[in-house]
C-alpha cells in the first residue's frame, strides 16, 4: 500500500472536469506545446483557476497543468514556495489504495469521473515510469 496520497479538491463544476482529465498531464513537450492553447483556455476560462494553482504548489505537485501552469512553472513555485513532499506516485495513489480495498476498476473509475481506459492509462504509464511495479 503506497500512503500519503493527496485527496484532491472537489471542485465539482471546474472546466477541466468537461474531459478527458489525461488531456492534463501530457506526456512530451511535443503534447504540451500541441494542448497549451486549450489547456490555457480551459484554465483560464475555469473560477478555479487560482485555487487549482494554489493546491498544486502546496501539495507539490509537479507534472500535469494545473491552474493555467505547466509542470515546469509549478516545479518552479513549488522550489520557491519550499515544498519538497514526492508527488511522483499521486495521481496512482488513490487507485491502488481503492484496488486494496477491494474496488473494482469500475468501481474505481466511476467514483474518480473517468473513464475505465483512462484509468488503466494512468496505471500502465506508472509502471512505465518506474513509479509501480
Amino acid at each position: 500500500m503506497i500512503t500519503g496520497y493527496v485527496s484532491f479538491p472537489n471542485f465539482a463544476d471546474a472546466k477541466c472536469k468537461e474531459g478527458d482529465p489525461d488531456f492534463f498531464f501530457p506526456e512530451s513537450s511535443k503534447e504540451l506545446e500541441e494542448r497549451l492553447p486549450a489547456l490555457e483556455s480551459i484554465c483560464n476560462s475555469c473560477r478555479h483557476k487560482v485555487d487549482c494553482a494554489d493546491f498544486a504548489v502546496n501539495n507539490a505537485i509537479g507534472d500535469g497543468f494545473w491552474g493555467g501552469f505547466s509542470a515546469d512553472a509549478l516545479k518552479e513555485m513549488i522550489r520557491k514556495a519550499g515544498t519538497n513532499y514526492d508527488h511522483r506516485y499521486r495521481r496512482i495513489h488513490e487507485t491502488l489504495n481503492m484496488r486494496e480495498m477491494g474496488w473494482s476498476d469500475e468501481e474505481i473509475a466511476r467514483s474518480q469521473k473517468i473513464t475505465v481506459d483512462s484509468l488503466l492509462r494512468q496505471v500502465q504509464r506508472a509502471k512505465e515510469k518506474g513509479y509501480i511495479e
